[in-house]
Order: structure tokens, then C-alpha cells, then sequence
């Protein structure tokens, strides 16, 4: 696997030198506008959520078609008929939006999901192909391998053996639910990706290129060049401080190791050294507050929690394991004798205090904003404001150089460097957006098979009732499964197969999420597959596996925190329900009177396998114990819509806690605790993502009321 097959990366030079100049320039315009739709509803509030999803994804798989084409051009001539099939499905996808969009009423309001039409089916085929082909094209085999296993376990369900074995759906059935059942494409964790996740993509694209880089590098200088080891210590600091906005490991690499790794050869370190320290580093950015990896966010998502409270979690095994590494580099340094950087490598601040300024201050109000309560999305727009607000403003010349001429000059160069972070966050968020909607194929197709607990009753079979036992294997899973699959599928299917096992050992939810999740990040750095490695062994110039043992040992730390906070916390007991006082749920923000929608995420028992819920053909099924369904109540009446009828403009921070929102649509609003005299209902969190026992049997009610209104009985 090349270092490209890991993450589409289309920097914005290139689209102006490929030799398809329409072909990039094109991408480049699809490309800004997806990030200024994800700016544009991360201030103004989201659309209603099928809405949302839906455009998200047609973006998504428009931009990673023609990025994938772009990349094969550089390899070698394209013929014509290659960029036909990528039109086609560009005009596919967006003929398939465009229809979702247009069916929304009779989805959302009247459950035209229940009964699927023959054009649900038809244009079902059409997204599911397309989104599987575009995951194949965005990262290899291996991801679609384990889509299309998904979705023939689904289909192959009397035929398979033991316990594996369930009733079967027929490949319309299928198709369909993929489109217009909220368990297919557009469902939950899509919606995480179309609502957080894309915003704070573009929020570090944009960083980067308005001089945040040089900013973590130079104040990595100053806080560990005089430490022992000297430019490895940078190599750790400056990964760490990158890892706080980026979230990206791969990116994380290639970004800072570009400029530590041949600073550490310089300075005496054995190549594949160099580039294991900057693997390992870059590797516990997806684990560092306050901008996690993505599968933090779909984790808070997931549990119905305040991603805050899952950063606060965080942070000191965070710590701790940038703590461990500076020590494994304090050592080595030691053994080779390796001292510290000269006072002429270390820059005074004078030099770069304008791209500190950029850095400090949009992270600083991100930061302030999340303990606030204020919704990740929202603290992410204003983030964005504010850098590019202070970037223009830096442009204007002052003193004798002030002219109006010069201040042209300036702002036009800002404006491209605005622009250019904004193509080059917008494809990455597409890339993402593709591979969320992969793994949401792959969560629907658990929830209907109810394979997670299956599987799960087949591990306990096994009799293991040591806890240490069923961590080490949910650490091998998470591990094995992280070679092939990207970190968030890695983590929801294991988090789906060993997570119900758990709950005898009473330990709150999200310390397992976490645990699932640090292995999940951490998988990168173990064989056969190891993304992070192939960045820092091409600038290393050194062997892929012997880069790749080096990283194994420096960050072997990280292999060890994630049993210390299990253990800690679980010992204490951490609490994940949120306090006296204050808001219960999953939802946003409740509302008083006689309306009140679903929220995004928001949680309902549904119908068990077998049970009669089981509207147009399609059989719900329960997939989890009673535990993981949730007991929500009293969510509303008649006027309540299933979570695509949903939006999240109402200041979600991935559920419970005190939530604000900034002025959308509906005017500013904000929750401290009650709304009008009325709590919200309780929701315990749900272990499985998105499986129908989390609002399947709202849905039933709502049918049978509307039946009942139709055909009143006599008395009533």
C-alpha cells in the first residue's frame, strides 16, 4: 500500500499544475463550496438532518471520484472514457440527493421508510455502490472487503451456520434500507461526520495554511530544544501540539514530520528512530484534547454524553503518554550521547509572534467555548472566524509602508491562502465523509442482523470472567481490525462486539469506549498495515518495518494507560449520567409545549427481534440487551419525527450537560437545565450505534396513532 492509498490528500498547487486543468479546477470549486456549506451550517445551525446527511455525502463522493482520478493521472495518461464513468457518477450521486431531498416530507413525516418504493430500491443500488466504490478509491480493498461482508451476512442469513444464523433480507430489502431507513447511509454516525467532524477538518486546513505550523514548531523549540535529546523532544511536543487541532495521524505526520525528522537525523539519530518518534507522536493527536480524533466525536454521539466530558477524560492519559515518550527519548539520547539544540536553533518569539497570535487565540476561544457548554460545532465556526479574521488583519501593512496599494497586495494573497486551506480541508472532509458513510453501512447492517449480539454471546461462551482477559482480547480486536479498516470502523465494531460484555463488570460505558477507542488510534502503529509509519519512513529514507518496530517501542506506553484509567475509574466509579439539575437525554435542547421532535441521537425503545414491529417487510431488530436500548419516555406526540426530521441546531455537545447555541435560524437559544417547567426524558446511552432498539419503536407508535386517526374504533 503506497502512502497515498491511505488518505486522498489533494494539496491546492496541485490543482493548479495537473494536467486536466478543467478536471482540478472543477474539484477545487466543489471542494471550497463543501467547506463553506460545512461553515455556513456550523454557524447558522444545520439543516434538517436527512438534509444534511444527504449533501454531506453527494459532496463527498463527487470529490473523492474526481481526486481519485486526479491521482491515476499523475501515474500515467487517463483515457477519456475514464473520466465518462467519474461524470457518471457524479451526475449518479447527484440524482440520488437531489431525489432523498425531494422525498424528504414523505420519509420523515409520514415513514415513507417503512414502505419503500420501487425508486427507493433502484436509487438504494445506485448510492450503495457508489459509496463502496468511493471508500475503495479513497482507501483500498481491505475497507470495502469488509463493507461488502457486511452487506452479503445480511443477505446470506438462513444460510449461515450456529449462531450466526438470522432470517434473511433480500437484496431489494437492502437496498433500500441503505437509502431511506435511518439505519442506512444517512444515518447516525454520517451524521456526526456532516454536522463536527467536517468543520474541524477545515478549521486545521485553514490553520495550517494561515501559519499555524510554523507556530507549533518554533514554540515546540522553545519549550523542548534545551531538553535532553533536543530535536526528538521537539519531534514529541510539536506532534502533540498539532494532534490538539488536527486529529489526524497520517496528517499529523506528514505535516510536522517534514520538518522534525530530518532536523532528528541531523542531530545523530539512526534514521528509523527519527521516524518512529514522529509516528508514535503523531499517533496520540487522535487522542489529545481539545480536538480529538474523529472517533471521539461519534463516540460522544454514540453514548449521549458532552464531548467535553469525554476530552476532560482524556487529557491525562494524554499526558501521560506524551510524558512516557519524552522519556524514551530522553533515554535513547542518554545511551547515544545526544545533548540539547544551541541557542542559535531556538528563534525568539519577536520572530514569529503573528503566527502565534493565529494559534493561540482561535484555540484558546475553541477551548473556552467547549467548557462553556457551547456546542463543538459552534466553537469550531467561531474558531475558524477568528483566524481568518486575524490573518487579514495582520495583511494590513502599518507604519510608512501603509498603502492602499500594498493592502490590495496583502488581502489578495491572505484570500489565497484562505481559499487554498479551505480546498484542501474541504477534499480531506470528503475523504472522510466516505469512509464515515462506509462504516454506517456496515452499523446499519449489524442493527438488522443483530450480529453484535451474536457475536457477543459467542465470546461470552467462552467463559472468560476476568476482566484483564476481556480487555486484552478487546485489545486484539480493536488491533486486528485496525490494520485493514480506518480507526472509526475499527472502533464501533469492536465497541458493537465486546462492548455489551462489560456490563457485569459495572464500569461506566465511556471508560470502555475509551479503551476500545486508544487501541482503535493506536492501531495505525501495528502491522501488517501501519498508515502513520509509511509518512515518516518516506521522509526517514529508512525501511518500513524497521521504522515501524521503532514506533511500536516508543509509544508502547500507550498500550499500557488505556488498562490504568479502566482499572482507576472503574475503582471510583466514574459517573457518565449528567448532575442534579441538569438536562437528561440525548437530544438537544427540550422544548415545552405540545411539539417536540426527535432529537439528533435521541433514543426510544424499539421492538425485539421477532416482535411485530415490523412495518413494509423489513424486520426490526433489537441487536442489544435491554440495557443498551435505553428507556426513553414521553417523547413527544403525533408532531414527533424520527432523527431524520431532526436538526441540530439546538446547541448539542453530543447530549447531556448544560448546552448553549449560538444565533441560527431560530434566533439565539439557550438551555440551562429545564425548559419550562418540563425535563427532558431520560435516556441511558446505548452501546451500539444506530441500531433500531434506539428509536424503532417511536416510530410504531407514531404508525399506530396515525392508523387510529384514519380508522377511528367505535367508543373511542
Amino acid at each position: 500500500m503506497e502512502q497515498d492509498d491511505v488518505l486522498l490528500d489533494v494539496r491546492a498547487e496541485e490543482l493548479a499544475g495537473g494536467k486536466r486543468k478543467p478536471w482540478a479546477a472543477a474539484f477545487g470549486v466543489i471542494a471550497f463550496l463543501l467547506a463553506g456549506f460545512q461553515i455556513y451550517t456550523a454557524g447558522a445551525g444545520p439543516y434538517i438532518a436527512l438534509v444534511q446527511r444527504a449533501v454531506h455525502v453527494c459532496f463527498a463522493v463527487i470529490l473523492v471520484a474526481m481526486a481519485h482520478r486526479m491521482k491515476k493521472e499523475r501515474q500515467t495518461r487517463q483515457p477519456w472514457a475514464a473520466y465518462l464513468f467519474d461524470l457518471i457518477e457524479i451526475v449518479a450521486a447527484l440524482v440520488v440527493t437531489v431525489y432523498v431531498v425531494a422525498s424528504l416530507e414523505r420519509l420523515v413525516m409520514k415513514i415513507g421508510f417503512a414502505t419503500p418504493s420501487l425508486p427507493d430500491i433502484v436509487l438504494g443500488y445506485v448510492m450503495t455502490f457508489l459509496v463502496i466504490n468511493a471508500s475503495r478509491k479513497a482507501i483500498g480493498w481491505e475497507f470495502t472487503a469488509m463493507a461488502l461482508c457486511f452487506i452479503g451476512y445480511a443477505i446470506l442469513g438462513p444460510w449461515m451456520p450456529g449462531l450466526l444464523a438470522h432470517r434473511g433480507y433480500s437484496t431489494n430489502e437492502v437496498a433500500a434500507l441503505l437509502l431511506v431507513n435511518p439505519l442506512g447511509i444517512y444515518g447516525q454516525i454520517t451524521g456526526t461526520s456532516a454536522n463536527v467532524i467536517a468543520i474541524y477538518i477545515i478549521f486545521g486546513a485553514i490553520m495550517l495554511r494561515t501559519g499555524a505550523a510554523k507556530a507549533f514548531l518554533n514554540l515546540a523549540l522553545v519549550l523542548a530544544g534545551r531538553l535532553t535529546g533536543g530535536s526528538a523532544q521537539v519531534a514529541v511536543v510539536a506532534s502533540a501540539m498539532m494532534g490538539m487541532v488536527n486529529g489526524s495521524a497520517v496528517a499529523n505526520a506528514a505535516t510536522v514530520g517534514a520538518f522534525t525528522i530530518p532536523m532528528m537525523v541531523k542531530r545523530g539519530y539512526p534514521r528509523p528512530f527519527a521516524g518512529g518518534v514522529e509516528s508514535a507522536a503523531s499517533s496520540g493527536g487522535q487522542i489529545t484534547p481539545p480536538v480529538m480524533g474523529v472517533g471521539a466525536f461519534i463516540m460522544a454521539e454514540i453514548l449521549g454524553i458532552p464531548y467535553l466530558q469525554i476530552a476532560k477524560m482524556a487529557a491525562i492519559p494524554a499526558v501521560l503518554y506524551y510524558v512516557g515518550m519524552m522519556m524514551v527519548v530522553h533515554f535513547e539520547a542518554k545511551k547515544r550521547n545526544l545533548g540539547r539544540l544551541s541557542g542559535s536553533d531556538i528563534p525568539g518569539w519577536r520572530t514569529y509572534w503573528k503566527e502565534l497570535l493565529l494559534l493561540l487565540v482561535p484555540v484558546t476561544v475553541l477551548v473556552a467555548l467547549i467548557v462553556m457548554m457551547f456546542s463543538p460545532r459552534y466553537a469550531a465556526f467561531w474558531a475558524v472566524v477568528l483566524n481568518v479574521a486575524i490573518f487579514f488583519a495582520l495583511a494590513i501593512p502599518m507604519g510608512r509602508s501603509f498603502s492602499l496599494q500594498a493592502v490590495a497586495g496583502n488581502f489578495k494573497s491572505a484570500g489565497s491562502a484562505v481559499v487554498a486551506g479551505m480546498v484542501e480541508g474541504g477534499g480531506t472532509a470528503g475523504t472522510l465523509g466516505v469512509l464515515v458513510a462506509g462504516a454506517q453501512i456496515m452499523v446499519g447492517t449489524l442493527g438488522i442482523t443483530g450480529l453484535p449480539l451474536k457475536l457477543s454471546q459467542l465470546v461470552a461462551s467462552f467463559g472468560i470472567t476476568s476482566l484483564f482477559l476481556l480487555l486484552f482480547a478487546a485489545m486484539l480486536i480493536a488491533c486486528i481490525l485496525g490494520g485493514p479498516l480506518p480507526t472509526v470502523p475499527s472502533y464501533l465494531i469492536t465497541a458493537a462486539v465486546v462492548a455489551p460484555l462489560f456490563a457485569k463488570f459495572g464500569l461506566p460505558p465511556v471508560l470502555i469506549h475509551l479503551f476500545i477507542f486508544y487501541f482503535a488510534c493506536f492501531s495505525g502503529l501495528t502491522p501488517p498495515v501501519f498508515g502513520p509509519v509509511y509518512a515518516t519512513a518516506a521522509f526517514a529514507e529508512a525501511g518500513l518495518w524497521e521504522t515501524a518496530w521503532e514506533s511500536l517501542k516508543c509509544a508502547f506506553i500507550g498500550f499500557l494507560v488505556p488498562y490504568v484509567f479502566v482499572y482507576n475509574g472503574g475503582r471510583r466509579s466514574v459517573d457518565h449520567r449528567p448532575r442534579s439539575g441538569e438536562p437528561r437525554g440525548r437530544g438537544g435542547p427540550c422544548r415545552s409545549g405540545p411539539r417536540q421532535s426527535l432529537g439528533e441521537g435521541q433514543a426510544s425503545r424499539g421492538p425485539r427481534e421477532g416482535g411485530s414491529g415490523r412495518p413494509g417487510g423489513i424486520e426490526w431488530v433489537g441487536t442489544a440487551s435491554a440495557a443498551i436500548r435505553g428507556e426513553a419516555r414521553g417523547l413527544g406526540n403525533e408532531a414527533a419525527v424520527t432523527e431524520w426530521g431532526s436538526s441540530a441546531r439546538g446547541g448539542r455537545n453530543g447530549g447531556g450537560g448544560v448546552l448553549r447555541e449560538g444565533p441560527g435560524r431560530a434566533g439565539r437559544r439557550r438551555h440551562h437545565g429545564r425548559a419550562a417547567g418540563r425535563q427532558c426524558p431520560a435516556a441511558p446511552p446505548a452501546l451500539l450505534p444506530g441500531h433500531p432498539g434506539a428509536w424503532a419503536e417511536h416510530i410504531a407508535q407514531l404508525a399506530e396513532r396515525e392508523q387510529a386517526k384514519r380508522h377511528p374504533q367505535p367508543g373511542r
